[in-house]
C-alpha cells in the first residue's frame, strides 16, 4: 500500500486544522461527552442498576476504622465549612440530631452528597469526589448521629424514627 504524497499530506493537515476547533467546541463547550464524563455516566448507571444502596453497606463501612479515619479527614476538608467540624451545623444543617431535611437514611445521605442541594447552596460532589469517597463520607455522617457537639444548630426538617449508625 503506497503512502501519501506531499499534496495529500497537506490536504490532511488542512482538514485537521479545520476540524479541530469543531471538535474542541463540541467536546469541551458543547454536548459531547469526554471520556471521563462517559466513565462517570457508566458508574452512575451501575449504581442505579444496583437499586438503592443497601443500608448494610454503610454499616459495614462505618465499622472499618481506616475508612472512617480517612472519611473524617475528608469531612473536615470538604464539609466542615458548612456543617461544622463535629457536624453541629453552621450554614448547613446539624448532622448530629434525628431531624433531616432530605431524608436521613444512609442512601438518602449518599445521594445528597452525590447530587447536592443546589437550591440550598450545597454543591454536588459527584464530579469532585470518587464514588468510594462519597460512600465513606456518607457513612461518616451516619456516625455523627446521636453525638452531642457543643452549640448544635437547632433541628431542621423531619424527625426520623429510624436511624442507622454504628454506636
Amino acid at each position: 500500500m503506497p503512502g501519501l504524497n506531499r499534496d495529500q499530506w497537506v490536504i490532511v493537515c488542512w482538514i485537521a486544522i479545520f476540524i479541530s476547533p469543531i471538535y474542541v467546541l463540541y467536546y469541551y463547550a458543547g454536548p459531547g461527552n469526554l471520556a471521563i464524563d462517559h466513565y462517570d455516566d457508566q458508574q452512575a448507571q451501575q449504581i442505579a442498576a444496583m437499586g438503592e444502596i443497601a443500608e448494610m453497606t454503610f454499616v459495614e463501612l462505618q465499622s472499618n476504622d481506616a475508612m472512617m479515619s480517612g472519611a473524617a479527614q475528608l469531612f473536615v476538608a470538604k464539609c466542615a465549612q458548612c456543617h461544622g467540624s463535629n457536624g453541629e451545623g453552621g450554614v448547613g444543617p446539624n448532622l448530629t440530631d434525628d431531624y433531616w431535611l432530605h431524608g436521613g437514611q444512609m442512601a438518602d445521605i449518599y445521594y445528597t452528597v452525590t447530587d447536592g442541594v443546589p437550591s440550598k447552596g450545597m454543591q454536588a460532589w459527584k464530579n469532585r469526589l470518587t464514588p468510594t469517597e462519597m460512600l465513606s463520607v456518607a457513612s461518616y455522617v451516619g456516625t455523627m448521629r446521636g453525638t452531642k457537639p457543643t452549640n448544635p444548630k437547632a433541628p431542621q426538617g423531619d424527625l426520623l424514627p429510624y436511624v442507622t449508625s454504628v454506636p
